[in-house]
Order: structure tokens, then C-alpha cells, then sequence
């Protein structure tokens, strides 16, 4: 629901900056593929339903915090109203495939049933971000003609699939919303050129992901991520 809502008010808006009344000299279309050195960092925790040789019903808490720096690629459309110094655009940008935000493997050693006896058990904790969208927009404000400096606000939407390796246990897919806040400097060559320089930072939501089979296990994660982004298009 709240993803159909983020399409249909990204819609409305774009509508609303393509029929303000201005010259049609002050609206600008872009297109382009932006380069992202990302760093992810995720906290989170893993409830056990039950452990190995404790009776039904014990449990365990491991926390633990994980940081991965990914390179992808993404591509954005904008649109863009502006003065002689001030411009406002709106964006979307899309993240095409999958991408590990990193995992962490943990051993543990407890006792089985049967005196004397142990069990060892190794398990990972892995995650990929799929299905990455983004919507934003851009206050800028224009030094000349081609440079601008601009702030950003908007809000992203990505699938986190968490590829735990504890013995039988599965887990589903989580969707999640985050706020994106950045700031950069555009350029703008009299070709058409569009160039782009950034940070960015967003900020998800807390996901929960619960095992049906195996320990019954728990899952929590925080995932940030911070980047540095260099964006090149054509600006028309």
C-alpha cells in the first residue's frame, strides 16, 4: 500500500512541475547513470526460538553490527522548473539487481542431550538489498547560468532478503522505506552535458524477520546507508 501511494504522489508531483505556468525555456528534462561508492552499516539482533540442549522454550539474544562498502551503478530521470538562480527538480532513480550488504559467521558449542555431549553449530548472517527506488526532490540554487549547488530530500524503497545459514531455519523477504537526505554541486554544459557530484544518506526502518521452520528464529536489522555519488547525463 504504501509503495502505490509513493508511485501515485511521485506521479502527481511530476505532473504538478510539468504544467506550472512558465517559459518553457525554465523546464528541463535529464536523464543519465550514476556511479555510487556506498557503505552499508546494519545493527541487529537474532532471537533463538530454542537451543540445542536447553529445555523447550530457552532462548538466546546475539547482536552484532556489520559494515559493507558496495559499487553499483543506478540510473535517474529528472525533471527540473527554474528561475535565473533558484530551480526546484524532481527525480526518480532505480537500482537494478541484487547487492550483499555484508555477513557475519558466529560458532556455537552446547550441550546435547546425553552426558558428555556437544554439539557445534556455525551459523552465518548474510543479507542482499534488492529492487532499489528512490523518489526525491532538489532545491537548487544557481551560482550562473551552468553551476548550481542543491540540497535533497526524497524517500527510497528496497527489498532486504536475509540468507541466514542457521540449520533449517528459513527466512522471507522484507520491504522496507527509508529517508534519503543529501547535498552536491550540478553542472550543466551548453551541449547538454549534465554532470552531478554528491553525499547522500538514508536511513531505513526497522525490519523483523521470523523463521517458521527450524530454532524459530528472530530476526531484527537497522540497515543505513552512506554515499558518495557522481551522476552523468544529458540534461534537455
Amino acid at each position: 500500500m504504501k509503495l502505490r501511494l509513493l508511485k501515485i504522489g511521485s506521479f502527481l508531483l511530476a505532473i504538478s512541475l510539468l504544467s506550472m505556468p512558465v517559459k518553457a525555456a525554465d523546464k528541463s528534462i535529464a536523464v543519465g547513470v550514476i556511479g555510487n561508492i556506498a557503505d552499508f552499516d546494519t545493527t541487529g539482533s537474532e532471537t533463538e526460538g530454542w537451543e540445542v540442549g536447553t529445555a523447550a522454550g530457552g532462548s538466546e539474544t546475539n547482536s552484532t553490527s556489520i559494515s559493507k562498502s558496495v559499487e553499483f551503478a543506478s540510473f535517474f530521470g529528472e525533471v527540473e522548473v527554474r528561475s535565473d538562480h533558484f530551480g526546484l527538480a524532481w527525480g526518480a532513480e532505480i537500482i537494478p539487481g541484487d547487492h550483499s550488504i555484508g555477513a557475519k559467521t558466529r560458532t556455537d558449542t552446547a550441550a546435547a542431550s546425553g552426558e558428555g555431549q556437544q554439539v557445534t553449530t556455525t551459523a552465518t548472517g548474510k543479507a542482499q538489498v534488492s529492487n532499489m527506488l528512490s523518489t526525491y526532490i532538489e532545491p537548487t540554487f544557481y551560482i550562473n547560468e551552468a553551476l548550481g549547488l542543491y540540497v535533497k530530500a526524497g524517500v527510497t524503497r528496497v527489498t532486504v532478503e536475509t540468507l541466514e545459514s542457521l540449520p533449517e531455519s528459513t527466512y522471507g523477504n522484507e520491504g522496507v522505506f527509508g529517508t534519503l537526505i543529501g547535498a552536491g554541486i550540478k553542472g550543466t554544459h551548453s551541449s547538454g552535458l549534465y554532470i552531478k557530484l554528491e553525499h547522500a544518506e538514508t536511513d531505513y526502518g526497522t525490519l523483523t524477520f521470523q523463521s517458521d521452520t527450524g530454532n524459530q528464529n528472530t530476526i531484527t536489522a537497522s540497515p543505513e546507508q552512506t554515499a558518495t555519488r557522481l551522476a552523468i547525463g544529458y540534461k534537455f
